[in-house]
């Protein structure tokens, strides 16, 4: 299959060195022995205001990612080709129960689109749009553990400080004398008095989750369906996750995490595996023997080929 993937494939411009997403998903078509074309958006973006083509090239599929530039206007022109366009935004999309109006436009004209937006799914199909459950909650395969690292600190949080839970969560156990290590956005973390070091990125993180007896993971919206693909990519590394629960991630995650509800819950499970040695050693490994063969980018746009080819895509 030919496919055009529109989207990023430069750099993340919010994250430093993070690599977007778009690679890890192009080379997992690639490693189906799918033939991708990569467009970037900007370039994309130009052809439609000229009202170009897209080239000689004929593709079975598009897929667009998400971009606050994109609108129903420029799916009508790429779907003028007479292929068919997925719209697939990789991130939670519906925050307190609202949307962009870009998103929205864009979902709409779309032949389908790809979301982890389930607890809106009703929402969505009310307004017309061809809603699919699919969440990007994986790793790249560049994600790999570093075996016969001791721990240097105890616990390790990764991402920003965003006001609610996961502010409330990270502050607790600071302040209560947990041995806490904080990657991210240094500036963002001082605002709150937290000291936090650079972020780690890609290749990188397998290190540092290494050097970490635990990962903790508290995202900023608990909705069915939507969790961060740090947990993904921890496991991927070999690291131990304490999550946060929310609806319909036992069943995408099993027992290879330990869930917490509470702040109570949580301390409770911090113990356990500050008193267990052998627990972590032998646990790091369990859990990236399931991540590698469940938890990859290529895992989930294989279930997309699935669905693709059994027709459940409503194309």
């Amino acid at each position: 299959m030919n496919i055009l993937f529109i989207g990023n494939f430069t750099g993340h411009p919010m994250h430093g060195a993070e690599l977007p997403d778009e690679i890890s998903v192009a080379d997992a078509f690639e490693f189906y022995d799918h033939e991708v074309t990569r467009l970037q958006r900007d370039e994309m973006l130009s052809l439609f205001k000229k009202n170009q083509s897209l080239g000689g090239t004929t593709h079975d599929l598009i897929i667009v990612a998400k971009w606050h530039n994109l609108n129903s206007a420029i799916i009508e022109w790429l779907k003028s080709s007479g292929t068919p366009v997925i719209y697939w935004p990789f991130d939670l999309m519906v925050r307190n129960g609202k949307s962009p109006e870009w998103h929205l436009s864009t979902a709409m004209a779309a032949d389908c689109m790809l979301s982890k937006d389930l607890f809106f799914e009703k929402g969505y199909k009310k307004m017309g749009i061809n809603f699919q459950y699919l969440s990007l909650d994986s790793a790249a395969d560049w994600f790999r553990p570093v075996w016969g690292v001791e721990p240097e600190f105890d616990l390790l949080f990764t991402g920003q400080p965003i006001e609610g839970e996961r502010l409330d969560i990270i502050q607790r156990l600071l302040r209560h004398g947990y041995d806490l290590r904080i990657y991210g956005n240094k500036e963002q973390w001082a605002a709150y008095g937290i000291k936090a070091y650079d972020g780690v990125y890609d290749k990188d993180y397998g290190g540092l989750v290494a050097k970490a007896k635990a990962s903790i993971a508290v995202d900023f919206e608990h909705v069915e369906g939507y969790w961060s693909n740090r947990i993904a990519k921890v496991m991927c590394c070999g690291g131990i996750v304490l999550t946060k629960y929310t609806t319909g991630m036992n069943k995408r995650f099993g027992d290879y995490v330990m869930y917490w509800k509470d702040y109570e819950e949580l301390t409770g499970l911090i113990k356990v595996i500050l008193n267990s040695p052998n627990f972590v050693k032998n646990e790091r490994e369990r859990v990236f023997n399931f991540a590698d063969t469940h938890l990859r980018t290529r895992h989930v746009v294989g279930d997309l080929l699935d669905m693709y080819e059994k027709g459940k895509l409503g194309l």
